[in-house]
């Protein structure tokens, strides 16, 4: 069975008007930083961007999150607590791999989401590419358990 390519089309033009938000992704170089010669310390992370508009501005996305419950794990007495969500891209955004990270530049439905950070755990493909599906964690952080 085959779909006809203007189905496609209409069906990637469809889920393109639903991207609302806007993110930028960016894939961590190296987690610690290069060590600063002066001080042995690691300096910031630096890293590189692998989805933008294509002009340096944030590209579009739209935000959901996952039904279900928070993840948290223990780890001694420190806690961690993690939350799903689904990032849908435009059809052609490529190369995206878990751990790339994507920064919320803005939300239509959820502002609290501008600024945070989530990391890619797995991308969706599908046989008509009509959008990229990425699921996601925003990790929220933890604290001593006493």
């Amino acid at each position: 069975m085959s779909v006809a390519t203007d189905h496609v089309a209409f069906f990637r033009t469809r889920w393109a008007d639903r991207l609302v938000d806007t993110c930028t992704g960016r894939r961590v170089d190296d987690p610690r930083g290069a060590i600063n010669p002066s001080t042995y310390q690691y300096d910031s992370q630096s890293s590189t961007v692998i989805y933008d508009d294509g002009a340096g501005s944030p590209g579009a996305c739209l935000i959901r999150p996952m039904g279900g419950q928070a993840n948290a794990d223990e780890f001694g007495q420190e806690s961690q607590t993690r939350l799903g969500y689904i990032l849908i891209l435009p059809f052609d955004a490529s190369g995206i791999i878990p751990d790339d990270e994507f920064t919320i530049d803005t939300s239509v439905t959820d502002a609290e989401m501008v600024g945070k950070i989530l990391i890619v755990r797995g991308v969706g493909v599908d046989s008509y590419r009509v959008k990229t599906r990425l699921v996601c964690e925003l990790d929220l952080g933890g604290g001593l358990q006493f």
